[in-house]
């Protein structure tokens, strides 16, 4: 028989040793529960990227409105895909959904053409033959008039180069083979809408309805932070100043400038004109563009950097001297740049691609048509990986170009 101090002690030991087991009991469940979460976590993400990938596989029509899928017919992965256009871009979101957890991932979309050729220039076929002269040169795949390419003499500047063309070249039509939709200056029917604030620092994610920013009068954007699903609208002007910082954002107004120095990532979108001026970046993926009926014009000046597309478009006729496009000396873009219905007067660089129906060169000696002096276009320096913001033709390839807030 036990002595009562012995009990005592005894159950001590007992209580002791079924705490410490129970608190084992009890970590051993909650890294259990954590392994389970983590793992479901896991699979969502996958999932999410699983979805994307045959999203990206199926035409854009298909999921405008949104739907859910069975990822892999068992009933348990429900994915919801929807895919909407987002200014001139597109945008993918999914999510994927396991009981009462659930992720999401959106992101910007991005179009790899399926072009062997590697195209540098397409030039209309407007009887006009191309003329190169200076240090111009083009490097890739061309398609030009019927009446070619030629040499010419122009400010004192022969052509320097030992071919015409460094690449293959192919006779080009009236039309473009591209076929781009210009719905991006309409803003998204989901939306909240207010005015903008003075020194505004704003994030918002694209899980929510896209907030729309608008001033009837001009609207000068500087000492602010405007990031995400955010859409800035004005009835007359838009400045963007050095101290604004825009990334991911939409910008509409019948005129926009962008003023020296000023390091951005937008898609600027304007139905006048737009103005770049002198050492600014548009980071990628950017996008300029300017859908005008009365003959608009967009500038890209000195020193200027740009990543991404950049897109004209006249409502009216080709004018035969004026210049819709302007892209100065040690100016450069890096895409694609396209001028329906207007003359590209390109004194800079191009890397990637053109598509246009005339170049213009207005010089102290004349004004010259299909004239290019010292000018670049090189396809060939473009990574093989690119993708161009805008889809152009209905067999590019889709891609994510970059991950978006959520």
């Amino acid at each position: 028989m036990l002595k009562g101090g012995t009990f005592i002690y005894t159950l001590f030991i007992l209580f002791i040793t079924s705490m410490l087991a129970l608190l084992f009991l009890g970590q051993n469940r909650l890294y259990s529960d954590e392994i389970s979460r983590m793992q479901i976590a896991e699979r969502l993400e996958e999932n999410c990227l699983s979805a994307i990938n045959y999203a990206l596989e199926i035409p854009s029509e298909s999921f405008q409105e949104g739907s859910y899928i069975d990822l892999f017919a068992r009933g348990t992965d429900s994915v919801f895909i929807q895919k909407y256009t987002w200014g001139l871009m597109d945008v993918i979101s999914v999510r994927a959904i396991h009981h009462k957890q659930q992720r999401t991932k959106t992101a910007l979309l991005g179009y790899r053409p399926i072009d062997s050729l590697k195209t540098a220039l397409y030039l209309s076929d407007r009887e006009s033959a191309l003329h190169l002269s200076g240090e111009s040169r083009i490097r890739g795949a061309v398609f030009l008039p019927k009446a070619g390419v030629k040499r010419a003499y122009l400010a004192g500047a022969h052509y320097s180069g030992d071919s015409l063309i460094y690449g293959k070249q192919l006779p080009s039509q009236k039309t473009w083979p591209l076929s781009i939709a210009a719905k991006g200056w309409d803003t998204p029917h989901q939306q909240a809408e207010r005015t903008l604030l003075d020194e505004e620092s704003t994030v918002h994610s694209f899980a929510e309805p896209t907030l729309v920013l608008t001033e009837t009068e001009e609207l000068v954007l500087e000492d602010i932070t405007l990031k995400g699903n955010i859409w800035v609208r004005s009835d007359s002007l838009v400045e963007v100043h050095p101290t604004a910082v825009l990334e991911d954002v939409i910008v509409t107004a019948p005129v926009i400038k962008v003023k020296s120095g000023s390091r951005i990532s937008a898609q600027l979108l304007a139905t006048d004109s737009l103005i770049v001026e002198e050492d600014c970046l548009l980071h990628y993926p950017s996008l300029i563009a300017v859908k005008s009926q009365n003959n608009g014009f967009i500038s890209l000046a000195a020193n200027t950097q740009v990543y991404g597309d950049l897109w004209y478009k006249n409502g009216q006729h080709l004018s035969k001297t004026s210049v819709e496009v302007n892209i100065d000396e040690q100016a450069s873009l890096t895409g694609r740049l396209m001028a329906e219905q207007g003359n590209i007067q390109l004194r800079g660089k191009v890397i990637g691609e053109v598509f246009t129906d005339a170049f213009i060169l207005h010089h102290s000696l004349g004004i010259y048509k299909n004239h290019l002096l010292s000018a670049q276009i090189d396809r060939r320096a473009l990574w093989e990986a690119y993708l161009f913001p805008i889809k152009a033709r209905e067999k590019d390839q889709a891609n994510v170009i970059k991950w978006l807030n959520e």
